[in-house]
């Protein structure tokens, strides 16, 4: 069997060799000519520069384009394409109805529009006073980005109206859904224009719908604050949910760090609400600098001697959410010894953007072998494998 693989893999190298090599009849002669080593190059087409196009023209390509990458290829060019004419803000109406992908693309182009170019305002006012929820939503994004006064009024009476449910639900029948959104869109718009104005408005409209509260807390974090907090501790479900909807929000490092004493205050308050003490905790640590976490170091240590479990952990919620390198000796720690196989997970997981990767491999070799729980290991083990090929190509 040796002998046999051996023959094939030899006749194999020989084809090879010789494949550059052709046999001619030439009168009653074969004669073996060389072929060209020369490489041949590929005659794939090149593609298309779409750098010249304007919006219309890419929005109208991609309405025809048959395959994905073609179609993927003109929303990325759409993206980066300034709308300049009327033609070109019809085409972007038909791909904002169309998709999400294309409405994507059509909304990041609108929001190149130049902010001066107000003789758009009345196309968008337009679309504003039109009945279908979407093109108002788009006339909306319109206005907004050229700040066109007339707009405002029928945008804030959208913004009167009450949802028509607590939250969009893909049980609802279009109609309503498509209005809940408008209602939403309508909030967003008035905020993004007016700022800390209008919240009243939103803090009145969060018990309607609880979404909201993610608004104001995405504008209006500092002058919200203690709203959020006392629907935190709230008997009414209807605060709790927006509470949670709040703190859970994105919101801006400035806006977070000016409440950097209010959030420690709540996380060390032994009689605070524990959900709001965890919450508080995540948001503190997006929020902390050097001196903070060095202070939230020396209360984990004044904690661990007063035996104030509770205490422990959310200052450490705090040090891991901060990312900061203090943190990777307590992550260590927790992938090794916590008790709980997800918290295991977790630390992990936070380790494999913070440790250099020869560390973090070897602490990967280490738990994949170690680890108390069978699914964590046949993870670890299925990440090696997945590193170890990456690193083969």
């Amino acid at each position: 069997m040796n002998l046999l693989i051996s023959a094939l893999l030899f006749a194999s190298c020989a084809r090879a060799e010789t494949a550059n090599i052709r046999a001619v009849q030439k009168n009653n002669e074969v004669v073996l000519i060389q072929r060209s080593t020369e490489p041949v190059e590929s005659a794939e087409p090149a593609l298309p520069d779409l750098s010249g196009k304007t919006a219309a023209e890419l929005g109208a390509d991609y309405i025809s384009a048959v395959s994905n990458e073609e179609k993927i290829r003109l929303l990325d060019a759409l993206q980066h394409a300034t709308p300049k004419t009327e033609r070109d803000l019809h085409i972007l109406v038909a791909l904002f109805l169309r998709d999400d992908a294309s409405r994507d693309a059509a909304q990041r182009c609108l929001h190149r529009l130049p902010a001066d170019a107000q003789e758009f305002g009345p196309y968008f006012l337009a679309l504003i006073n039109d009945e279908d929820s979407f093109l108002r939503i788009f006339g909306m994004n319109g206005a907004l980005r050229l700040r066109y006064e007339p707009a405002l009024k029928p945008i804030d009476k959208f913004t009167q109206e009450r949802f028509p449910a607590r939250r969009r639900t893909t049980q609802m029948l279009p109609k309503q859904a498509n209005l809940w959104q408008l209602q939403f869109a309508a909030l967003s718009t008035l905020t993004a224009w007016k700022g800390c104005e209008v919240l009243p408005l939103l803090l009145r409209k969060s018990q309607e719908s609880p979404d909201v509260a993610g608004l104001a807390a995405a504008y209006c974090w500092p002058e919200a604050f203690d709203k959020f907090a006392s629907w935190s501790r709230s008997s009414s479900s209807d605060n709790q949910e927006a509470a949670k909807i709040a703190w859970a929000a994105p919101v801006p490092l400035a806006a977070l760090q000016s409440t950097l004493k209010k959030l420690l205050a709540i996380v060390l308050d032994r009689k605070e609400d524990p959900e709001t003490r965890h919450r508080a905790a995540a948001k503190l640590g997006l929020a902390a600098g050097a001196e903070e976490i060095r202070l939230l170091l020396d209360k984990r240590e004044k904690a661990i001697k007063d035996k104030d479990e509770r205490t422990r952990l959310y200052i450490e919620t705090a040090v891991f959410a901060s990312h900061d390198e203090r943190a990777i000796p307590l992550l260590e720690e927790y992938v090794r010894a916590s008790p709980s196989a997800t918290a295991r997970a977790g630390a992990l997981v936070q380790l494999r953007d913070m440790l250099p990767p020869e560390r973090y491999e070897a602490l990967l070799q280490e738990r994949s072998r170690q680890d108390p729980d069978q699914e964590n290991r046949s993870d670890l083990q299925r990440e090696l494998a997945e590193r170890l090929r990456a690193a083969q190509k």
